[in-house]
């Protein structure tokens, strides 16, 4: 393969590897897409040029590095500077299990629409770098202009990957892109910003740099690592974390954070918009951030959470096994848990008294999940006292449902003097929602559905319903069912290869990418692609689609443009905007819309060519102004508007008509001359 490539220019710093790819493309007669296919992984589908920008973003999903290392006689690390690949190695350790996740956090901030560049530089240097891609820079912060993305000739955005990108020219007609003539912007705060801009982003590009290193908080990976460190900063630098002091991240990036540190989350990553978030609200450079040094007491106070928690003991004063955590099991996805997630970290029941506890988040202590220990308690008080259930409900702000599935506990649990007994205990013996739980389980994590279910099949009232949901049977059924609901990793790493596998496919076909159109292939519902996320994958292939079928569709409209722009321009005809919009069979919304430069120049065509049109009018009024005159001048008689007019065949009356004012003003003009 190196024979391909006998010429093999240098990259230059700061190059982008596709600017790179498409000098070495055109230096060695052959196109930039016959390279891409020497060192492609991906489908074939996906190699074409409104995809090139892959090849920047992250080159690993798309080509073999090490393949194109050899093609180019370089190295690994060299193809992989070109890129925005070296950000990766900043924020994770393992930096291939985090593909999709970079692409998603990439996806904002990058440009891949359109190629940018800086027309001085280009003049200069004659090359595209890498950083002009990065949505925030929008000046070059060598000569101080806009970046740009629009030839000046035609004022066509220039694609990201073209032939013409070796040359700096525009691939639409060919014009120089390279200029020296500039506007400077004058704005200095705005260029102030700008080039800390571009010193942060340097500094995240640069191969040899760190964020973090994993020496710095022993036994963590970077990303957990930079989680606490951006905690710490948020927070002001404190010795201790403290919740409500981080001022600089929202409450729900505080709780996910925590999370990713102490293991109780797989999903949260720390992303760029994090980092920048908290730099910018504290006012710190990105070089300033990583010689912070994170307090040992600031890491100490997240050691509790981050070492395994041991269950405490039952909490339950009638509990037969009160005291002890022999009967404690931990919850793998309980219904009733999930309301109070966000106060506990993890869940236990005791399989005696099916109370439910945790850890909470706030406090990192041992506890009786939503207080439940405390209410049955008072409501026993309540009823020592003599009071009735409603009184009860009113003083404890207990609803319905509530009160009555606390009264169903008690009564299953016999905590409950004989006179209640005997006046609530269900007539039924048998615990029919036990039998036909099959038939509850779909609503299996709310008591109120279950409870319409067994109304509907067996016509129990509420306490009854809540004696036999409070048995030990019947709870040992939501146990195991709830341990069902956890997602299993193996099944969700099937659908997504076979998901991508017919995505593939239908991209190879020229199908649209739709989650109803998944779901039909893959025989799912589709509530079930989005359980697995693979809806999130299908939306952007779909954009991808979408956006590769407009580009397609704005060359031919171009084309259509022209050609009809040029064919009414030698028949000399005027050229209507709702004509044209006919001719190119695509309305006027829509162009406006999806092709905003293309309507600008249909816009300024039918401009010229109604001052064409305005031109010719002109011309051939004259020649019947001077054709009158003339005659007049012939016979001998005296030349006057009126008397030119009746020679044309208008009568006088009219000439204050506007269809007519300007013919008068030109006629008394043809005759002051």
């Amino acid at each position: 393969m190196e024979e391909m490539l006998t010429i093999r220019p240098q990259p230059k710093w700061e190059e982008s590897l596709t600017s790179y790819l498409c000098r070495i493309a055109v230096r060695n007669e052959i196109s930039f897409l016959e390279i891409w296919k020497l060192v492609n992984t991906g489908p074939k589908s996906k190699v074409q040029n409104i995809f090139g920008y892959k090849l920047d973003i992250f080159p690993h999903e798309v080509i073999n590095a090490s393949t194109l290392a050899k093609l180019l006689c370089t190295s690994n690390s060299q193809i992989e500077d070109m890129t925005f690949y070296p950000l990766i190695k900043k924020f994770f350790n393992n930096h291939e299990s985090v593909t999709q996740v970079y692409n998603y956090f990439m996806k904002n901030h990058i440009i891949k629409e359109k190629r940018r560049f800086c027309p001085k530089c280009l003049k200069e240097k004659g090359f595209f770098k890498l950083i002009w891609q990065v949505r925030e820079i929008e000046i070059c912060d060598i000569h101080h202009v806009s970046l740009k993305s629009l030839c000046n000739n035609c004022l066509r955005e220039q694609p990201y990957i073209s032939k013409s990108l070796a040359f700096c020219e525009c691939y639409y007609c060919q014009t120089a892109l390279k200029t020296e003539n500039e506007e400077v912007v004058n704005n200095e705060v705005f260029i102030m910003d700008q080039l800390q801009k571009y010193e942060n982003w340097r500094y995240i590009l640069h191969p040899t740099t760190e964020l973090v290193t994993e020496k710095e908080i022993d036994g963590l990976t970077k990303e957990k690592t930079l989680a606490i460190k951006l905690l710490f900063v948020a927070q002001g630098q404190q010795p201790k974390l403290k919740w409500s002091s981080v001022k600089s991240l929202s409450r729900d990036k505080v709780r996910n954070f925590t999370g990713l540190v102490c293991d109780r989350t797989r999903f949260q990553k720390v992303f760029i918009a994090d980092l920048f978030h908290v730099l910018r609200t504290e006012h710190l450079s990105v070089e300033r951030f990583v010689n912070i040094m994170v307090q040992s007491s600031y890491i100490q106070s997240f050691q509790a959470q981050i070492q395994e928690k041991e269950p405490g003991f039952c909490l339950t004063p009638w509990c037969s096994d009160g005291g002890t955590r022999k009967m404690i099991i931990e919850l793998s996805g309980d219904g009733h848990h999930l309301k109070y997630k966000h106060r506990y970290s993890s869940a236990w029941i005791c399989s005696s008294c099916f109370m439910r506890y945790g850890f909470s988040r706030y406090t990192n202590q041992w506890g009786n999940i939503a207080n439940e220990i405390q209410v049955i308690s008072e409501v026993l008080n309540f009823l020592e006292l003599g009071l009735t259930r409603e009184k009860i409900r009113e003083e404890l702000k207990l609803g319905v449902h509530r009160a009555n599935e606390i009264f169903g506990y008690l009564l299953y649990h016999e905590l409950l003097s004989d006179h209640y007994v005997s006046f609530y205990r269900p007539k039924s013996q048998r615990n029919l929602i036990v039998e036909n739980f099959d038939e509850i389980k779909n609503c299996a994590r709310n008591a109120q559905y279950m409870y319409n279910v067994a109304r509907r099949l067996f016509n129990w009232d509420q306490v009854t319903f809540y004696y036999y949901y409070a048995s030990r049977e019947f709870k040992a059924l939501l146990i195991k069912e709830s341990s069902k609901r956890k997602q299993s990793v193996v099944q969700k790493a099937k659908r997504h290869r076979e998901a991508k596998l017919s995505i593939d496919e239908m991209v190879q076909n020229n199908v649209g990418v739709t989650v109803k159109e998944l779901a039909h292939t893959l025989d799912l519902s589709e509530g079930t692609i989005r359980y697995h996320g693979i809806n999130v994958t299908a939306k952007e292939i779909n954009q991808d689609q979408r956006e590769s079928n407009l580009q397609q569709e704005q060359v031919k409209l171009v084309d259509a443009a022209s050609e009809y722009v040029k064919l009414m321009n030698e028949k000399g005809e005027p050229i209507y905007s709702k004509d044209i919009y006919k001719y190119l069979g695509r309305s006027r919304k829509f162009i406006r819309k999806n092709f905003p430069l293309l309507y600008q120049w249909i816009s300024e065509q039918i401009r010229l060519s109604k001052i064409y049109q305005d031109q010719k009018k002109n011309e051939s009024i004259m020649a019947l102004i001077r054709t009158a005159r003339d005659k007049l001048i012939m016979a001998g008689e005296k030349v006057t508007v009126k008397a030119v007019y009746s020679k044309m065949g208008l009568s006088y009356n009219i000439f204050n008509h506007s269809k007519y004012r300007k013919m008068y003003s030109i006629i008394k003009e043809e005759m002051n001359i």
